[in-house]
């Protein structure tokens, strides 16, 4: 049975800690109810994934008013849910469960587990290191599309296990697709073909993939490894392998990778430090987006220390466009549209798109951030018409709106506040079925 192993415990330490001074702050500012009385947050408990959290309360009173104000609690989980998500920064506001705390040994024994839990996550991310230390032939891959991230944490890994002595199948599901923009990164030649990887590996690792499918055409090729390694940061992660080193918390799956590397104690080289840089700068948007915590500063910090380029990193991802992508760029700024009253901002790319300008999709990866900087909007969504003819659908969105819940319902995946789809119709249907599917939402 698959397990999730939450690698950075200190991480839902902060989180159950931060949660419990803002639900206090929110109870005391916010709560007026004169049923409710005086009432403490005396622990919160967060998942892993950030999809739920046990708060406990105490209170004074009656059993009766004790009763009366445990149910107006419950009845107002929604709107201090909505309170919470502005107070504290994660890419998920989690379910909130009240219960009553009965004295101090709940509190005691909340904490008794978390100390257990730390000790067998430290014990199992040994076992992650052990299983790549162990293995011989090691195959790696990312996701379908690929991103910065899915590319610089498969070289780094890629570059580490080679030196360690290990036959090591480097590879993306469409090679063919590799962003212009990551041409720089080292560790390029260690990448294969999928035809080339072998079948029946001792171990496969996926990288920065949420589900199996988003390994293409290499999911056999997993499937046929003795051992199967997931290491991913989404939150909808569906711990699909035999090994699930999973993080909703961390910035990236770079940031997971460097983790690993860190506590096998491999030596890392400026080349490895900048592959790794690059996916933390990517999927954090430099930085900008909720994913970005005091650790990810740090971890940015020892990469810079191990020698990563973060001048070339800015210079080539962010700062050298090509005259095609940039005439790709205007032709979809012109056609920005506005859907006022659901705060949404869209523009699309056709395949005639592409071939009259130069342009290739893959370094279209980041060009949706500038719809995002249209004032007075809290969606965005780019249209991508793929060569097959059907859509490949990118959206974020800010301000605590959440797009992950829109991309899963329509058969995606991704993150609360970047997901993504793809559509079976052509543009102006899949832009008429997501401006639908939005206005079906309620805030």
């Amino acid at each position: 049975m698959s397990e999730v192993i939450e690698v950075i415990p200190d991480r839902i330490k902060r989180v159950n800690e931060a949660c419990k001074e803002a639900l206090g702050e929110i109870l005391l500012e916010k709560m007026k109810d004169p049923r409710i009385g005086f009432v403490t947050v005396t622990s919160v408990e967060v998942t892993p994934d950030l999809r739920q959290a046990k708060v406990w309360v105490s209170m004074m009173g009656s059993e009766e008013e004790v009763e009366t104000a445990m149910g107006v609690l419950e009845k107002a989980t929604g709107f201090l849910r909505k309170e919470l998500g502005q107070r504290v920064r994660m890419r998920y506001t989690p379910e909130l469960k009240i219960i009553l705390d009965h004295g101090p040994e709940v509190s005691e024994r909340v904490q008794g587990i978390l100390h257990e839990l730390e000790e067998e996550d430290i014990s199992e991310l040994g076992s992650v290191i052990s299983a790549l230390m162990k293995a011989e032939a090691i195959g790696i891959s990312s996701h379908e599309n690929p991103d910065g991230d899915s590319v610089g944490s498969l070289l780094g890994l890629a570059m580490v296990l080679n030196r360690a002595g290990k036959r090591v199948f480097p590879c993306m599901p469409e090679p063919w697709k590799y962003p212009p923009q990551y041409a720089f990164l080292p560790g390029r030649e260690l990448l294969v073909d999928p035809d080339e990887m072998e079948g029946g590996l001792e171990l496969f690792v996926a990288l920065d993939c949420s589900n199996p499918e988003r390994l293409g055409p290499l999911q056999d090729k997993a499937a046929s490894a003795a051992m199967l390694l997931n290491i991913d940061h989404h939150e909808d992660n569906q711990l699909y392998a035999g090994m699930n080193l999973v993080d909703a918390g961390a910035s990236s799956t770079s940031e997971l990778v460097y983790k690993v590397i860190k506590e096998a104690g491999w030596p890392m080289g400026p080349d490895i430090a900048t592959c790794l840089y690059t996916g933390v700068v990517t999927d954090t948007g430099r930085f900008q987006h909720i994913n970005t915590s005091p650790e990810t500063f740090a971890i940015a910090s020892e990469l810079t220390a191990a020698g990563a380029d973060i001048f070339q990193v800015v210079k080539e991802v962010y700062d050298n466009q090509s005259l095609a992508y940039t005439r790709l760029l205007g032709r979809v700024l012109q056609r920005i549209k506005i859907v006022e009253d659901r705060e949404l901002a869209y523009s699309y790319i056709t395949q005639l798109d592409l071939d009259e300008t130069g342009a290739v999709l893959p370094e279209t990866e980041d060009l949706i951030d500038h719809l995002r900087s249209v004032r007075g909007t809290r969606v965005v969504a780019l249209f991508k018409e793929l060569e097959d003819g059907k859509v490949r659908v990118s959206l974020r969105s800010r301000d605590g709106f959440e797009v992950g819940p829109i991309a899963r319902s329509l058969g995606g995946g991704g993150h609360a506040m970047a997901a993504g789809y793809t559509s079976d119709s052509d543009v102006e249907g899949s832009i008429a079925g997501f401006v639908d599917e939005l206005q079906g939402r309620s805030d």
